[in-house]
């Protein structure tokens, strides 16, 4: 399961560093947002208002922002191919995909959300989010096993997911630099996702065999 993990930590980490944009100090300056309220670090609830004001953004944003440089995200193509090896006693061997495309992160939804945020040059963020369904399609090719049948194959996949479950830790620090601030990442921790259901497509798995 690395290559679903890999998608989702990526975007997933693309979406986070950009929490900062609405955590701001009581006594800080302000700016008026007209798609959510704002969240202050010495709010006691502000975990609860950062988890809140995301879901906000997703829910606003889910087809881009020119402002922010955020692009429409679903679906989701991932342009370099991936390669990853599998081992188990009924399947295993090694397995490249490509022209990967990637359907439903937009309903993600953010379950809970643990920060650190007191300190307005750093910044820590532990959450868990909630994918409804993704769907996954593209080009593979596999060399290796199923049972005892020897498989040397390639062709087309699709994968259905439901009630994908992912949690995430990061830490980064605010950058200076000519042109403004940047929030810097430092270190990013992902935990493997939990599926709730999986379907699984492969065509050709075995060369004129109908049923496989």
């Amino acid at each position: 399961m690395n290559k679903y993990n890999i998608f989702l930590t990526i975007w997933t980490l693309e979406l986070f560093v950009s929490s900062n944009i609405f955590v701001r100090s009581a006594d800080g300056p302000h700016t008026e947002y007209t798609y959510t309220d704002l969240c202050f670090r010495d709010d006691p609830k502000i975990d609860v208002c950062i988890r809140k004001r995301i879901n906000d953004v997703i829910e606003e944003f889910h087809k881009g922002n020119d402002e922010f440089g955020l692009h429409e995200f679903d679906p989701l193509p991932l342009d370099n191919p991936l390669h990853f090896e599998h081992k188990a006693r009924l399947i295993g061997g090694k397995i490249s995909v490509k022209n990967m495309m990637t359907e439903g992160l937009t309903t993600i939804k953010v379950l809970s959300l643990r920060s650190k945020l007191q300190n307005p040059n750093k910044m820590e963020v532990g959450f868990t989010a909630h994918f409804r369904n993704l769907l996954s399609t593209g080009l593979y090719q596999f060399k290796g096993y199923l049972g005892r049948i020897p498989i040397n194959a390639n062709g087309r996949y699709n994968i259905t997911f439901k009630n994908v479950e992912t949690s995430y830790l990061l830490k980064a620090k605010l950058k200076e630099m000519v042109n403004g601030s940047f929030v810097q990442l430092e270190s990013f921790l992902s935990y493997p996702p939990k599926f709730g259901e999986a379907k699984v497509f492969a065509s050709d798995l075995v060369p004129g065999n109908a049923v496989l």
